[in-house]
């Protein structure tokens, strides 16, 4: 099966490491998107992908003409084999980027009307009952090109169902998987968070370091499916009474509510990963270690003047960090792009984002 993975633009290359160390293999990479092939059978192995925000079962590509030839595809493919006969599906998007064609909503009811006769004509019924389960279908049209992609994820994928209090500018948990896998951490070491908000990268790294895959906690769109229902069932995750050797890891935060906020977070995952939170300023979090780990951090900042101009003050503060914790490793992510000039050190990579709406940048140090 041919699918499609897609993360927060600029992220693509961290999602295409994190897929072929899973043992998926890549067929193509384009802009905030991977594609990979993957055995139908081990189609429960997305549940383990941490950087992709959605993934989708790529139905069919083809080439059309005419608007009758591009209902004709749609309606051969065997949607009965997918979804059941109370099932509904609905066409969540169309991005059409063509000269030859200029509606969307033409190519959605096209899509439509063509899923429901063919489900129809196989089911021989008269009318669809929609009364049960949801799913969604999005349309690509390139030129004359079209690809019909399934979304198997359902609700985007930084939700973990763990992170049910957030904070003020909550980072998504798909970019902290991001930005641990690229800050090259080898999940013995330790690691802290000295700006850690609602909990979300010490959380992540507990999970990382214990091998749970992100989606252990939800339920995914092609759970349900017809298609794959006797595959999952045959193969539930079960991390119920586990023990895991987990470093140390960290999160600290000035505010007493975000520490508690954290506490909560971690109390929803219900397994000991060996995490710990407490009130702490940044330039006072000490380093207690025998080894040498990595921070990973994603510290305020702000996109008007007078924010900016606290991030700048922020960053200057932080070069604490590189007395205290000197020869670990840093990985940054914020949207004050001369990061570098304030915290006086020169990145080993840097990498830009859209987080969100907002411009942004991963710096990474192998030492600091």
């Amino acid at each position: 099966m041919l699918l499609l993975a897609n993360t927060s633009l600029g992220l693509e290359k961290i999602l295409k490491q994190e897929l072929k160390e899973l043992n998926f293999k890549i067929k193509d990479v384009k802009n905030g998107m991977v594609y990979f092939n993957v055995e139908e059978e081990k189609v429960k192995d997305v549940k383990k992908i941490r950087t992709a925000e959605r993934i989708y079962l790529i139905m069919k590509e083809f080439k059309f003409k005419k608007l009758d030839d591009y209902f004709e595809n749609i309606y051969r493919i065997r949607w009965n084999e997918y979804f059941d006969i109370k099932d509904r599906v609905i066409i969540d998007k169309v991005i059409l980027n063509s000269k030859y064609h200029k509606s969307q909503k033409t190519f959605q009811s096209l899509t439509q009307k063509a899923v429901y006769k063919s489900m129809m004509d196989e089911y021989k019924i008269d009318f669809m009952m929609e009364s049960k389960n949801t799913y969604k279908l999005r349309v690509f049209i390139f030129g004359i090109k079209a690809v019909v992609a399934m979304d198997l994820s359902g609700d985007p994928l930084h939700k973990r169902n763990y992170r049910k209090f957030i904070s003020k500018a909550p980072l998504k948990e798909h970019i902290a998987s991001a930005l641990i896998i690229n800050s090259g951490w080898n999940k013995k070491s330790p690691l802290i968070d000295p700006f850690c908000g609602s909990g979300t990268i010490p959380l992540e790294a507990g999970l990382i370091a214990a091998g749970i895959p992100a989606g252990f906690l939800r339920e995914y769109d092609f759970e349900k499916m017809k298609k794959f229902k006797e595959i999952i069932e045959n193969n539930k995750i079960n991390e119920e009474n586990k023990i895991f050797n987990n470093p140390k890891i960290i999160g600290t935060d000035k505010e007493d509510d975000m520490i508690e906020t954290s506490r909560k977070n971690y109390d929803n995952i219900g397994l000991n990963l060996n995490i710990s939170f407490y009130k702490s300023s940044m330039e006072k979090v000490k380093n207690d270690f025998d080894e040498k780990g990595v921070i990973i951090t994603n510290p305020p900042y702000g996109v008007r003047l007078e924010d900016n101009k606290q991030a700048i003050k922020l960053v200057n503060q932080m070069r604490y960090l590189k007395k205290e914790f000197s020869g670990w490793g840093l990985t940054v992510i914020t949207s004050l792009k001369d990061f570098e000039k304030y915290f006086d050190m020169k990145a080993y990579s840097k990498i830009d984002i859209l987080n969100g709406k907002i411009k942004s940048y991963i710096f990474t140090y192998k030492e600091i």
